[in-house]
C-alpha cells in the first residue's frame, strides 16, 4: 500500500511515517517503479504499537529497541517491563518536583499578596516574582511541627520540560 493509504489507515500523517521509516522503526519500505513507497499490510499493527508505546512515554530510541528485540525472533516483555518501571519511578520523582512547585506557588501566592503595588519598584517589574532566590523563603518545620527558621524555596524544573531525565529551567530574556 502506498504512504497516502498507510497514513489514512494509521491516522497518521505522511511526514510521520517517513520519520519512523528513518528512525528505524518501520522497516524500509520497497519501492515502485515510479519511486513511491509501498508498504505492506504489517506496517499498521507495528504503527499501533508505535503509537501505544509513545502514549506511555517511550522514546523513539526505547522503541526502536523494544522493536528490535522483536525483529530478532524474541519477546521483548522482559525488556519492556524494564521500562515501563524506570518510566515510572521518573513519573513519581516528577510528580514530587511538581508538588514542590504547587507549594512553592502557593507561598509566592501568599507572599505576593503582601505586596504593595505603589512600593513596586519599576526597574523589577513586579516584586510578586522575587529575582533574588533568597527573597522567597517559607518556614521550615523543626521537631513538633515547629517553625525553624526560614529556608530558601528551590529552583524547579520547568512544567514544560518533557525530556525524561532532563529537568530545565525556562531561560529567562533579558529586553
Amino acid at each position: 500500500m502506498r504512504i497516502g493509504e498507510l497514513a489514512r489507515r494509521s491516522g497518521l500523517a505522511t511526514t510521520a511515517l517517513r520519520y519512523y521509516e528513518k528512525a528505524g522503526l518501520l522497516p524500509r519500505s520497497p519501492r515502485t517503479l515510479s519511486g513511491y513507497r509501498d508498504y505492506e499490510g504489517e506496517a499498521l499493527p507495528r504503527l499501533a504499537f508505535i503509537r501505544a508505546a509513545q502514549a506511555i512515554g517511550l522514546s523513539v530510541a526505547e522503541i526502536r529497541d523494544v522493536i528490535g528485540i522483536r525483529d530478532r525472533g524474541t519477546a521483548p516483555c522482559a525488556h519492556v517491563l524494564e521500562l515501563v518501571e524506570r518510566h515510572r519511578a521518573e513519573v513519581r520523582a516528577r510528580i514530587l518536583q511538581l508538588q514542590q512547585l504547587e507549594n512553592d506557588l502557593a507561598l509566592l501566592a501568599e507572599q505576593g499578596s503582601k505586596v504593595d503595588p505603589a512600593e513596586c519598584d519599576p526597574s523589577g517589574i513586579c516584586n510578586v516574582i522575587p529575582t533574588d532566590a533568597s527573597a522567597l523563603t517559607r518556614p521550615a518545620r523543626g521537631r513538633r511541627g515547629r517553625s525553624a527558621s526560614n529556608v530558601p524555596v528551590q529552583a524547579v524544573p520547568s512544567v514544560s520540560s518533557r525530556r525524561r531525565g532532563r529537568s530545565r529551567v525556562a531561560p529567562q530574556r533579558h529586553v
